[in-house]
């Protein structure tokens, strides 16, 4: 080892320049206050945030003076807790006249009294102050550029969602459009069979009236042609009838269909009770088909609900079944239908099946739809012996969602009903 070395080494060196060392060696504010805030001690980089030199004599300085009435009104608080025992941490801005603010992460640490008079006795505390300003500054910026950010992706967001909103917009009226223009071409179709039949027979009717009429004057007409034509007119007269019949009966479920049932009032019923009376009332489709009723048992005995909707609802869904569900060559040999009701407050749950032939893909899909119907989009022509409007299931649908503003739902299985 050289020489210059040693005599450093063998320098003696005080407790309180060792300790001055130290202090300036730690990356933060450092200082000690006595219990009547004066100021012992103070390591270099808390005296030069006061500008103050180092062979300043600090022994006089008073911790409110220095730091700024402001500031120690903001750590008043803190340095009573400390001087009270507590160990404290806090942040506080220091305004510098001329300079950016500062902004320190103070520690206070209390020092308590080795005296045998008067044991842990607080006598002062010490100060540690971690600089944060420019790490607040840049979580301050950093916090600004999310922000932004966010706004940014929020606005873009918004813009999409707007996008999206004018979309479904569209596309809902335009399926309000097409679902209006099969309805109108459905009702057109519909009324357009029975309409020509009347129109055909009643052409027909005047032609042969005339005939009749110029056999009568000419003094040509027989006692038989005047029976045939009579017989003609009877049968005309039937089928004119029937065709208007089935005109009427279209546009009254048409009618139902986007009848309004504002006006219903809620009863209270018994719902086995409106069971047996729907049951009764479909006598004649359930006696033509041979179709049996099964119907579950309902715990609650009394309930308030509208029974004219519900009786509706049942009511099609059973001519529904008789219409459609065992007329294939597929279907049950003993067909039946099953209702099974609870209730799951508020809510009256009402489940319906049949055992019949089933439904298409095409069945399954439109099947709420207006006007449409599986007879007319079957291959098989020997089920279309009975006339459907394909308005039935649409006024069930409308009769759930609207007068009762409930939900309806397919629950499918092919080939084995619903």
């Amino acid at each position: 080892m050289n020489k210059p070395t040693q005599d450093i080494l063998n320098t003696p060196v005080s407790r309180e320049s060792t300790f001055q060392w130290l202090a300036d060696a730690i990356p933060a504010l450092a200082c000690y206050v006595d219990s009547s805030l004066r100021y012992r001690f103070m390591n270099t980089r808390y005296r030069k945030l006061f500008h103050l030199s180092e062979k300043q004599d600090i022994q006089h300085l008073h911790m409110p003076e220095l730091i700024g009435t402001e500031a120690f009104a903001k750590a008043e608080a803190y340095v009573t807790k400390v001087l009270a025992g507590e160990h404290v941490t806090y942040e506080i801005r220091l305004p510098r006249p001329g300079e950016e603010d500062r902004i320190l992460q103070v520690h206070y640490v209390p020092d308590l009294s080795q005296s045998v008079i008067k044991p842990n006795h607080i006598i002062g505390f010490f100060m540690m102050g971690l600089d944060v300003t420019e790490l607040r500054l840049t979580q301050a910026n950093y916090q600004k550029d999310l922000v932004q950010q966010v706004e940014h992706k929020t606005r873009h967001l918004t813009e999409a969602l707007d996008y999206l909103k004018t979309a479904r917009d569209l596309l809902v009226e335009q399926e309000k459009m097409a679902s209006m223009g099969s309805l109108v071409a459905g009702v057109a179709h519909e009324l357009n069979t029975p309409l020509g039949v009347c129109l055909t027979a009643a052409s027909f009717l005047q032609a042969e009236s005339f005939r009749i009429e110029e056999s009568l004057d000419a003094g040509t007409l027989s006692a038989e042609q005047l029976r045939a034509f009579l017989r003609q007119s009877q049968d005309t007269g039937l089928l004119v009838v029937s065709n208007i019949e089935r005109s009427s009966a279209l546009i009254q479920r048409f009618k139902e269909l986007g009848a309004n049932h504002s006006d219903e009032t809620p009863t209270e019923i018994k719902i086995d009770e409106l069971l047996q009376d729907v049951i009764m009332l479909a006598a004649g489709y359930l006696s033509d088909s041979g179709i049996q009723v099964h119907i579950q048992d309902f715990e609650q005995p009394h309930l308030i609900t509208y029974p004219a909707i519900i009786s509706k609802i049942l009511l099609s869904l059973i001519e529904n079944s008789a219409s459609h569900a065992f007329i294939c060559h597929s279907a049950q040999s003993n067909p039946g239908i099953w209702l099974e009701a609870h209730y799951e407050s508020p809510d009256l749950v009402l489940r319906y099946r049949d055992n019949g032939c089933g439904l298409s893909e095409s069945g399954k899909k439109h099947i709420f739809d207006p006007f449409f119907s599986e007879k007319r989009t079957s291959l098989n022509k020997e089920i279309c012996h009975r006339q459907s409007t394909g308005l039935g299931m649409s006024v069930v649908y409308n009769l759930v969602t609207q007068a009762l503003s409930g939900q309806i739902r397919l629950d499918h299985q092919v080939e084995k009903g619903f």
